[in-house]
């Protein structure tokens, strides 16, 4: 954990929020298909500042979640 102090102010990251800022941009885009290792296959139905809005089958529905983290991978990258 990193604690940032400046002044009176007082920042502390959470191990993951370090992890996802010094993540790559993820490639995801709308209507990628996924494959997300507890719910499975699913579509990008959007995506904003790196977080996927991801539609998977039921009964798990709609999730948003970090495009760049490691549980998620685009299905055309496990072909090759």
């Amino acid at each position: 954990m990193f604690v940032y102090q400046k002044d009176y102010l007082i920042i502390v990251l959470h191990p993951f929020t370090q992890q996802m800022a010094k993540a790559k941009p993820s490639g995801l885009k709308k209507g990628d298909t996924v494959i997300h290792a507890k719910f499975g296959e699913g579509l990008v139905i959007s995506i904003k500042n790196e977080i996927a809005e991801i539609a998977f089958p039921y009964p798990f529905g709609v999730k948003k979640v970090a495009a760049g983290h490691p549980s998620i991978k685009k299905k055309t990258d496990l072909r090759s």
